[in-house]
């Protein structure tokens, strides 16, 4: 089959779970960012990483099978027994080929099994040492404690445009978004003597919204803070 790892999942992801998982899985793609991509053949497509998947490969020739990890445990095969899905879960795999774009399958998957050990099992066509991976327990302690940053943006204008709606704060900053009836797909806040401080998108609280909605709470309390 070629060089392979497995993984058998047990049961979803909490939402907080998840959330240390898709931190870490930031800090693996962006450690290894250079080599990956959404696709092999999309080398200028970014991996994903959402509230329901993570998606990632090398790009072109040093791309192989695609690792796609979800947060659902996934649904019950036809030819698998209820009782065997109930306690042995689904499997999944991820044949890598020992291209580059392996370490960052491995440290990850060592990564989500150090999260949520009793989540999943993993294996490899490798010895189960391939999963011993240095620096991994300072991995996971950056990814649980990493939260949502607001992200200036130069390309948004300090000031209120049309089509947006603008709540005036006592600190004297607007909270800015696009007016109903358009979709809210970004908030940010803008400071009369500083412009834009802070810019959060539809994504990044769909990823987090308790922590989202917590920088944005830190942000109208703190006037011209960066949150």
């Amino acid at each position: 089959m070629g060089y392979t790892h497995y993984w058998r999942r047990l049961r979803d992801f909490t939402d907080a779970e998840w959330k240390v998982i898709c931190a870490a899985a930031r800090i693996v793609t962006d450690k290894h960012k250079d080599i990956l991509c959404y696709e092999y053949d999309e080398v200028g497509k970014a991996p994903e990483i959402s509230g329901t998947m993570i998606r990632f490969n090398g790009k072109g020739e040093d791309g192989h099978e695609t690792f796609y990890f979800t947060k659902a445990k996934g649904s019950k095969p036809a030819w698998i027994p209820q009782a065997e899905y109930d306690t042995q879960g689904v499997s999944y795999f991820c044949k890598t080929a020992c291209k580059p774009y392996d370490e960052a399958v491995v440290m990850l998957l060592a990564a989500i099994k150090k999260i949520a050990p009793d989540a999943l099992t993993i294996t490899s066509d490798g010895d189960y040492n391939v999963f011993r991976v240095k620096g991994l327990a300072a991995l996971v302690r950056e990814a649980k404690a990493a939260k949502p940053k607001a992200r200036a943006k130069k390309s948004h204008p300090a000031t209120v445009r049309p089509g947006e709606y603008a709540v005036e704060l006592p600190t004297g900053c607007k909270l800015v978004c696009p007016a109903h009836p358009k979709p809210c797909e970004y908030v940010r806040i803008v400071d009369p003597m500083c412009g834009e401080v802070a810019y959060w998108d539809s994504e990044e609280w769909r990823e987090a919204p308790q922590e989202v909605m917590g920088a944005i709470m830190g942000a109208l309390s703190s006037g011209n803070e960066d949150a």
